[in-house]
């Protein structure tokens, strides 16, 4: 191998992050080296747990929430209080949040916020900096979410 090839397959080797001397047993033209793929960070996603915003209207809500963790988030005891009328929405369905599900289809959410904004709290049960998904509010099977906010 001429010194001029053997320089480019070291510059080459170095930009792929390959070390410049091959390994043991390992020739420059091995192609087993796996390489980690390249990841581009979304930069027009809402960062997760920030504070949400509103829509133009003011009643839809943006918020990063993570369908697929979404079981992991119900609160059992918001749940039941929601169910016995204790922790609700102040206005049904004034503030939303549109998802989509693993299974594929969309579900709108009601929400409201630990400050008190849509929430009717009267045994004051909300955390400070959370919010609050109501699913089915108003019914026995109502469903509490909860996610901490910044």
């Amino acid at each position: 191998m001429s010194p001029r090839r053997a320089a480019t397959l070291t510059l080459i080797a170095l930009g792929l992050g390959l070390s410049a001397t091959p390994a043991i047993g390992q020739s420059l033209n091995d192609t087993s080296v796996t390489r980690q793929p390249l990841i581009v960070p979304r930069t027009n996603a809402p960062k997760p747990h920030d504070r949400p915003d509103f829509d133009a209207l003011g009643t839809r809500v943006r918020a990063a929430v993570d369908a697929g963790v979404l079981s992991q988030s119900l609160s059992r005891p918001l749940s039941d209080a929601c169910a016995a009328g204790r922790f609700n929405q102040a206005k049904r369905g004034r503030y939303y949040l549109t998802m989509d599900m693993p299974s594929g289809r969309k579900k709108r959410f009601g929400y409201a916020g630990s400050n008190g904004m849509n929430l009717k709290d009267p045994k004051d049960q909300a955390a400070t900096d959370e919010g609050y998904l109501f699913d089915l509010d108003g019914s026995s099977e109502c469903r509490v979410y909860t996610f901490p906010i910044r």
